[in-house]
Parts: C-alpha cells; sequence; structure tokens
C-alpha cells in the first residue's frame, strides 16, 4: 500500500484551505497532506494515448 515507482497516480479531489489531496494508486485512494505531496515526483502520462 502506497506510492511506489512506475505505479500511475489519480489526483481525485484538492480541499479547500490548504487542505489534504484525495489520491488513488491503483485501487487504493490515499489522503495526503500537501507537505507530503510536495516531495512526490510525478511524470504526467498521455492519457489518450490506446483510446
Amino acid at each position: 500500500m502506497g506510492l511506489r515507482i512506475g505505479k500511475q497516480v489519480q489526483l481525485l479531489r484538492s480541499a479547500a484551505f490548504s487542505g489534504p489531496l484525495h489520491i488513488r494508486v491503483g485501487t487504493t485512494d490515499i489522503m495526503l497532506r500537501k507537505s507530503e505531496a510536495a516531495r512526490v515526483q510525478v511524470v504526467p502520462v498521455d492519457d489518450t494515448a490506446g483510446a
């Protein structure tokens, strides 16, 4: 459970007033403080490929 190299991450919701981010990794939903999320590096994926 958690964030792993090579896994796809989807941002579901961003809470107001510097609240947490609601993300999905595979089938797992995770809430991250923005200070924690700032330490995560992501690469955008072209979701139109293969569609």
